[in-house]
Parts: C-alpha cells; sequence; structure tokens
C-alpha cells in the first residue's frame, strides 16, 4: 500500500488574533493512505510541534501497513496499540483509514458511519481580534454568513461587538479562548446582554470548573468550552456546568472517539458546535462528514488560508456542500 506522511504549512489570508497570540501561518501534517487524506493540526496551547505529530503518525502507520492491518482497526477502534498518542496523529491517521474504508465500500463517508445526509450545512465565519473600526471591511470581504464568531481578549471587546451589530444583523457568538479572569467575564457577559449574543466560547482559562459553574448561574448567555474539552471523561466534569462543548476532530483523536463525546454529550443535554483548527479542506472536509449530528458548525479554517493544497467540501455564502462521491471526497490540487 502506498501510505506516506507529510508537512504543510499553511499561510493565513491575514494575521489571526487570540488572546494568547497572533498567528500569521500554521504548520499541519497530512497522511496519505492509497490517496486517501488525514489531516493533523497540532494543538500548539498544548505544546505540541509539526515534528512531534509527523513522527507519531509514523509510528501509528508502522501498525497498518496492509489492508488487512486497516480492517483490523474497523472492528478493533479502541485496540492498545493506538494508546499513548498524541490526539492529532490519531485523527490524522484515522481519518485516512475511514476515507479509504468508506471508498472501498462505494459510499460518502458519512454514509459509511450511518450518519444521515446533511445538505447546505451553515457555518459560522471566525474573525481573529480586531480594533473596531476595522470590523466592516472584514465583514465586507466575507458577506453571506448567517453567523460570526468574534474572537475576544482585548481592552476593545465591548466596543467590538457595538460596532457588529451596528452593521449586522447575523448571529453572533463570541470565543474568548481563556483570556478573561472570572470577575472581568461576569461584568463583560452581564454588558452584553442587549448585544444578541448566541453563545460565549471558553470564556474562562481552562481547569476552572468552578468558575465555569459560576458562570452558568450568574449570567444568561450560553457557556461553551473548547479547551477545556480534549477528551471523553472531560464530559462528565463538564456536565452541570456548561451549556455545550466545542468537539474538533484534532482534539478528540480518533474519529471514533468523537462520535463517542459527540454522541454522549448530545444524550446528557449538552449542546455540541462541531469545530475546527486552522486546517487545510481535508480536516475540513473530515469533520464536515460529522455536521448531522451536532448543534452547530464552525468550520472556516480552510476559508481563513490562502495556499489550500486540496479541495473537498466548498463553502459560498457561508453554506457547505460535500461532495457527494465515495469516500471522504477530497483531492490534491
Amino acid at each position: 500500500m502506498n501510505i506516506e506522511v507529510e508537512k504543510i504549512n499553511l499561510k493565513l489570508k491575514r494575521p489571526f488574533g487570540l488572546s494568547r497570540g497572533t498567528t500569521s501561518e500554521r504548520e499541519n501534517v497530512i497522511v496519505n493512505i492509497e490517496n486517501n487524506y488525514g489531516e493533523a493540526a497540532p494543538l500548539y496551547y498544548l505544546g505540541q510541534t509539526a515534528e512531534e505529530i509527523t513522527e507519531a503518525c509514523r509510528e501509528l502507520l508502522e501498525n497498518f501497513k496492509t489492508e488487512e492491518d486497516i480492517r483490523y482497526l474497523e472492528e478493533n477502534p479502541w485496540r492498545d496499540e493506538l494508546t499513548g498518542y498524541p490526539a492529532p496523529a490519531l485523527a490524522a491517521v484515522s481519518q485516512a483509514i475511514y476515507g479509504y474504508l468508506a471508498q472501498n465500500a462505494g459510499k460518502p463517508l458519512f454514509e459509511y458511519f450511518g450518519i444521515s445526509p446533511q445538505e447546505s450545512i451553515l457555518t459560522s465565519y471566525s474573525i481573529g481580534i480586531v480594533k473596531p473600526d476595522e470590523l466592516e471591511a472584514i465583514l465586507n470581504e466575507n458577506p453571506g454568513y448567517s453567523a460570526y464568531k468574534l474572537k475576544m481578549g482585548s481592552d476593545d471587546d465591548i466596543e467590538v461587538i457595538k460596532k457588529f451589530r451596528e452593521i449586522s444583523d447575523a448571529e453572533l457568538r463570541l470565543d474568548v479562548n481563556g483570556g478573561w479572569s472570572l470577575n472581568e467575564a461576569i461584568d463583560k457577559m452581564n454588558r452584553l446582554l442587549d448585544y444578541d449574543v448566541e453563545f460565549i466560547e471558553q470564556p474562562i482559562p481552562s481547569g476552572n470548573l468552578d468558575g465555569l459553574d459560576t458562570l452558568t448561574t450568574e449570567t444568561d448567555i450560553r457557556v461553551f468550552v473548547d479547551e477545556d474539552l480534549n477528551k471523553f471523561g472531560d464530559i462528565v466534569d463538564l456536565y452541570g456546568k456548561v451549556h455545550g462543548i466545542n468537539v474538533k476532530l484534532s482534539k478528540c483523536g480518533l474519529i471514533f472517539d468523537t462520535l463517542r463525546i459527540i454522541q454522549y454529550a448530545k444524550q446528557l443535554g449538552m449542546q455540541v458546535l462541531l469545530g475546527c483548527m486552522v486546517e487545510s479542506s481535508v480536516g475540513i472536509t473530515a469533520a464536515a462528514h460529522l455536521a448531522g449530528l451536532v448543534d452547530y458548525v464552525d468550520l472556516d479554517g480552510n476559508l481563513l488560508i490562502s495556499n489550500d493544497p486540496f479541495e473537498g467540501v466548498i463553502t459560498q455564502d457561508g453554506t457547505m456542500n460535500l461532495p457527494l462521491i465515495a469516500g471522504m471526497g477530497v483531492r490534491r490540487n
């Protein structure tokens, strides 16, 4: 079998600011199994590097050299050989493997997993930390979305939100990436009640479960978490303290782990946002196949970059459409 691992450098169309810093590019890792692709986005906030993830992918693929090896994974998705590897590497390898299996079965990936077809998927569009006077130009460059996600974590947070509401009536979601203290979060969330905010993602640093509990009881805007949700066991700790979770393939590892997290969270009455990192069309298309299971979609990582090496899901005016072909539906440009 032809199996390859490579690093790709993704360049952002404009510098993208978060509460923990600004970036202009990202280095991700691509796994290729017989032209079926998977993507790993290193979790830089956890100190992961592309070199580390590349090596992990290569080690993992030592277990999958033949079609028989790959089909064994289908029957034993949590086999012992996979324990201890970083989640992005598991994500990339499993995406490529299940793309391969779905292609051989003659089914799109969502159908292979038994997920109902999802046409016209609505995604939000993310805007990094900006000054109020920069916002209108960015919205004009990216019109037509039913929802926008604004990154928070600067002294201009409230003014940026005020400016957004002056020029747009789209759904507004906020993402703080843990950039507010608990007291700051309570103050700002109470000041934002008049601006029709749909939900706020990770308002305080990860690890403060008591603080999340305080926010959900003392404020009226729904709270979702991202950095606090990395594995299946985190759901139990978060239950009752937040309204929803942000699930990303590169955080959750094997596709089956992602599916388990989504299904269990829904059983507990939590809402699920399907999100992404800065990724090419490989990772975004893989995630889009799961869109029929979630409440909200934020799959715009490929729209933020200028040099996507792949083609897959097509997004136009905020609406995503999957290629209805066997496998994942991704090809190299």
